[in-house]
């Protein structure tokens, strides 16, 4: 919510032209913008949405105690996504559609299991949450309503890369 207003949106000089700059971590050029945040930046947005998810949740003094767990998947999620993001940049580019969609299935795989490592490590936690707490939970992540209940995976920011 808050993160896609900052990252979206753009100021009106944005179309003027400048000399390039040079990117972050000395990469290309022309390399996305996730590969030319340094370790600080990503280091910090990570913080800042560990930190968010936690005053979101107004956690008690009992909850709180279940929080390092939940914040442990995260770190590792996200260190596991940045791998895979700058594997599949600085790789071999794929020789065709089945390698692509080869690809597609591991990193599926992946996400899938950081999402199931989060769900494990949430459950304890979960439990202990009001309805109200539980209900601000799927919307922060990044989850919205789609019908039967389906949800892309890159759209949940806890294994998004």
């Amino acid at each position: 919510m808050i993160g896609a207003a900052i990252g979206f949106a753009a100021p009106a000089f944005a179309q003027v032209e400048s000399p390039a700059a040079e990117p972050a971590m000395g990469g290309p050029t022309d390399a996305p913008a996730y590969l030319t945040d340094t370790p600080g930046d990503l280091a910090a947005i990570l913080d800042a949405r560990i930190a968010a998810l936690k005053t979101v949740l107004q956690l008690t003094p009992d909850q709180a105690a279940l929080w390092p767990a939940v914040e442990a998947v995260i770190r590792d999620n996200a260190t596991k996504a940045r791998a895979r993001a700058d594997a599949r940049y600085e790789g071999p580019q794929p020789a065709d559609f089945l390698e692509v969609l080869t690809r597609i299935t591991h990193a599926e795989a992946e996400r899938g299991a950081g999402i199931n490592a989060f769900v494990e490590a949430f459950g304890p936690l979960a439990q202990k949450l009001s309805t109200e707490q539980m209900r601000r939970v799927p919307p922060f992540l990044g989850m919205i309503d789609y019908p039967y209940g389906e949800q892309p995976s890159a759209q949940i920011w806890i294994v998004e890369e």
